[in-house]
């Protein structure tokens, strides 16, 4: 979900990354073989600004289509690094072994033939489906007051 943190309805990717470096933050989007989520980092100082820049590109995203084909080319590039590297490919290979047809067999990076086959609206219904109450976990931590 790297392109959560893209564009939202409020501002655009490149108008994120000013204020995530006006705010000398941090706003990443991540996912895996069973999650997928938003990572953060401010200064406790602001804190107010990063979590609603947080939420809103949680809440309000736009995924638009050039930030799209920007995701999906740097994926694209990272799974022929996997293939270059022997570690990575050793480990794909052993996951494949194991698991045989578990999805856990399948690479997380997903493969050229799957990258190149998601489309806008893919991403738009995934996020519709998984962003729900019942699957968040928000979790604050570091140098906050519990009370604000």
């Amino acid at each position: 979900m790297r392109w959560v943190t893209r564009g939202t309805t409020r501002r655009n990717a490149d108008e994120i990354a000013a204020l995530i470096d006006d705010l000398g933050g941090a706003l990443n989007g991540f996912s895996g073989y069973n999650s997928w989520g938003v990572t953060s980092r401010w200064l406790a100082r602001d804190w107010r600004r990063g979590l609603a820049l947080t939420m809103e590109s949680l809440l309000q995203p736009t995924f638009p289509n050039d930030e799209l084909q920007r995701v999906k080319q740097q994926q694209l590039a990272r799974i022929a690094e996997q293939q270059d590297d022997p570690l990575s490919a050793a480990s794909l290979l052993m996951r494949k072994t194991y698991f045989g047809n578990h999805p856990y067999a399948r690479p997380a990076t997903g493969t050229v033939e799957t990258v190149n086959s998601i489309k806008r609206d893919d991403v738009v219904q995934f996020w519709r489906r998984a962003l729900q109450p019942q699957n968040l976990v928000i979790s604050v931590y570091g140098d906050v007051n519990t009370g604000e």
